[in-house]
C-alpha cells in the first residue's frame, strides 16, 4: 500500500507521481493504478479518466544487507570472545598458584631395647672380718645364701680398717655394684677392681669397723 503521494504537472499536461511506499512489488502494481486513480479523482474531479495513461516504473525492490548483518554479528562475536579470553587471564593471575607440597621422607631409625645383664649369683665371694665385732661375717653369709649367693666363705682379715671394701675380678663389676646397693651394711663400701686375676675369688667383702650389721 502507498503511504504518500506527491504530484507534479509537466509542461505536456501530464502528472509525475512520487510515491512512498512499502516496496512490495507484487502488492504494489497490483494497487498503485487503484490509489493513483483515486488520489486524481479528489485532486481534480474535471480530469477525464478516459485520458489518463499510468506508466507504473522505477520500481525497485529492496532487500536487507546480509554482508552488513553477518558482519555486525561476527564483530559481536569477536568482542565477546575477546571479552572472555580477558578475564580468563584475568582470573589465573589473580588466583593463588598451588603447590603441591614436596614429601617430607622421614626415616625412623628402630631402637633397640638393650637386654638387661642379669646378675650371676654363682659366683665365689669371700668374707673377711677387719672390725672388733665378732659374727658381722656369718650373719652376711646367711643373707647371702638366703638371697641364692651359694658359693659364700667367711674369714678374718689380719688387720682391723675403718671401711667397707668391696674388690672385684674384671667382669664382676655388676654383681658388686649389686652388693651394694641392695645391703644396708654396705652401701658406704668402696668399690675396686683387684689385679689379682689368679685369685678363686670373684668378690673380696671386707668389712671395717664403719659396717652397721643387720
Amino acid at each position: 500500500m502507498a503511504k504518500r503521494i506527491k504530484s507534479s504537472k509537466t509542461k505536456d499536461s501530464g502528472y509525475n507521481f512520487l510515491i512512498s511506499a512499502n516496496l512490495d512489488k507484487k502488492k504494489l502494481v497490483k494497487n498503485v493504478k487503484k490509489t493513483l486513480l483515486s488520489s486524481l479523482n479528489n485532486k481534480n474531479s474535471l480530469l477525464p479518466l478516459s485520458d489518463l495513461t499510468i506508466t507504473v516504473d522505477g520500481i525497485k525492490k529492496t532487500t536487507p544487507n546480509y554482508w552488513k548483518i553477518i558482519s555486525i554479528i561476527l564483530f559481536i562475536i569477536i568482542i565477546g570472545f575477546l571479552l572472555f579470553i580477558f578475564k580468563f587471564i584475568s582470573f589465573q593471575n589473580l588466583s593463588p598458584v598451588t603447590q603441591k607440597p614436596t614429601p617430607e621422607i622421614i626415616y625412623i631409625t628402630p631402637t633397640t631395647t638393650p637386654t638387661p645383664k642379669v646378675v650371676n649369683r654363682n659366683i665365689n665371694v669371700l668374707i673377711l672380718n677387719a672390725s672388733r665385732y665378732q659374727g658381722i661375717a656369718k650373719k652376711l653369709k646367711n643373707t647371702l645364701n638366703q638371697n641364692k649367693f651359694n658359693k659364700v666363705i667367711i674369714g678374718n682379715n689380719k688387720k682391723i680398717i675403718d671401711s667397707v671394701l668391696i674388690e672385684y675380678k674384671p667382669g664382676c663389676e655388676l654383681e658388686a655394684k649389686y652388693l651394694k646397693d641392695n645391703y644396708l651394711g654396705l652401701s658406704n663400701a668402696i668399690l675396686s677392681e683387684t689385679k689379682d686375676s689368679n685369685s678363686s675369688n670373684d668378690i673380696i667383702i671386707t668389712l671395717g669397723k664403719s659396717y652397721i650389721a643387720k
